[in-house]
């Protein structure tokens, strides 16, 4: 396929993010990579984002610009959603408070095409804090995927390797589900990954952002969930690399699951 003829479907959800939501969909318009159908998907916002994201898309320089205002259900919900409604033939989800670089999708597409692959990640940039999130310096290998999730959500996927694989609505009370969604992929429906350092995302942090959240009985949900879904996947030498780079607690827990659900 020639590298200007993949359709990228762009995916931006936004939960009262109405402060951010313009700059997020104007880096957006400025792509220099133009194939693309912009899908944005309002989870039941309280705040601006409403009259903000109908004034901004107003400029729009897609001709598949779709705008969906839908009641609360999640960040998973609405992220399912886009899937439903994306026809291109790669996915890119962007949250609504973070902003690409205008080569941002012209060299994910580059990379996944070069590289032959269904997944290319790239690392996240704190731009307030200037520092990376996730920078990941090899070759990806999927033991290191199995410890941490070193895949951002905004990165680049072929619709063709999700399938019918969705987000899963069982972790809407947890954190962490884009990590699930990417080890389904690539445990699941074997998912081939390339790691760009080619890129960043600019990504925004939050005091009361979901995700920064340090919350462990949601992570201990998680990654109940992420052992019950998992561990017969996980070969023995890949659990004892995973066993290696926790701590004791954590040891114990992954040790506990893993005989539950083997």
């Amino acid at each position: 396929m020639d590298i200007d003829k993949m359709k990228v479907s762009v995916i931006v959800t936004c939960y009262n993010k109405g402060e951010f939501i313009d700059e997020c969909l104007k880096s957006i318009f400025k792509q220099n990579y133009k194939q693309i159908q912009l899908i944005i998907i309002n989870d039941g916002s309280t705040d601006s984002s409403d009259k903000v994201i109908k004034s901004t898309i107003v400029d729009s320089p897609f001709q598949e610009t779709h705008y969906l205002c839908k009641p609360n259900q999640g960040v998973i919900a609405a992220r399912n959603e886009g899937i439903e409604q994306a026809n291109g033939e790669a996915l890119l989800f962007v949250d609504g408070d973070d902003f690409l670089d205008e080569d941002f999708i012209q060299v994910m597409v580059n990379e996944m095409i070069k590289n032959d692959v269904q997944i290319v990640g790239c690392p996240a940039w704190d731009f307030t804090n200037k520092k990376y999130q996730n920078f990941y310096d090899r070759e990806f290998d999927i033991r290191d995927m199995l410890t941490n999730n070193i895949i951002n959500a905004s990165s680049l996927v072929r619709k063709e390797a999700i399938g019918e694989i969705r987000f899963d609505d069982n972790l809407k009370n947890c954190v962490m589900e884009d990590y699930d969604f990417w080890l389904n992929l690539i445990l699941n429906n074997n998912a081939s990954v390339w790691y760009s350092r080619k890129i960043k995302l600019n990504y925004r942090i939050l005091s009361n952002g979901r995700s920064r959240s340090n919350n462990r009985t949601k992570k201990f949900l998680f990654y109940k969930n992420y052992m019950k879904k998992y561990s017969n996947k996980i070969s023995r030498d890949d659990f004892k690399f995973i066993l290696k780079h926790q701590n004791f607690k954590m040891k114990v827990f992954f040790l506990i699951f893993r005989m539950v659900y083997k």
